[in-house]
């Protein structure tokens, strides 16, 4: 009798495994997971740079546009065209605001896309360049205060994606961090806990 109610309690639990996980399994199950991390992570890295080379086709082209006025200009000023000069420098100028105001939009957008996932009180720099890195840094921090979080991460990336030269977002953040005397530690190699 007792094998009775035994068979009908592994019969009521149809989605039960037929043995316990071994090692094997468990270890599988973490292979598993762990590549479809890594192979998720690729992909969000690809998105990522895919969009940051369309947003800075935008500042390319007004790049390459007050470069070609201010050798017009040049050319005009060698020939003694004054006000031709004054004319294409200006526009020049204005290509270099434009360009600007582009690379301002790609920072803003490049932002937006990677930290969407993230919970709040996470700032992840990639796809930025030092400047605009170190502006949203700051706005970031400031939101965060506001809010009334203590404490933040800061992903700034390993630097893997740079010049020989190495990393260059990542000792720019812990030199602020420490200028502006929040204390902070290493999470891993690519990011920082710091209290704000």
């Amino acid at each position: 009798m007792g094998n009775c109610c035994g068979s009908q309690a592994a019969a009521s639990k149809p989605d039960a495994p037929d043995h316990a996980p071994t090692t094997v399994d468990t270890l599988k199950t973490k292979d598993d997971t762990y590549e479809h991390r890594k192979a998720k992570e690729e992909e969000h890295s690809q998105d990522i740079e895919a969009e940051y080379k369309q947003l800075m086709a935008a500042v390319d082209e007004h790049a390459k546009k007050r470069g070609e006025y201010f050798d017009k200009s040049k050319a005009a000023h060698d020939k003694g065209d004054d006000a031709a000069a004054k004319e294409l420098s200006n526009k020049g100028k204005e290509q270099g605001k434009l360009m600007e105001e582009a690379k301002r939009k790609a920072s803003r957008a490049m932002f937006k896309k990677v930290n969407a996932d993230h919970p709040e009180g996470t700032c992840d720099l990639h796809g930025q360049q030092v400047e605009p890195a170190m502006n949203l840094l700051e706005s970031f921090i400031a939101d965060m205060k506001a809010k009334g979080l203590k404490e933040v991460t800061i992903i700034t990336g390993a630097g893997n994606h740079s010049d020989f030269h190495g990393p260059k977002i990542k000792p720019k953040v812990h030199e602020f961090l420490k200028k502006k005397g929040m204390p902070f530690e290493e999470v891993n190699n690519g990011s920082v806990k710091a209290t704000i």
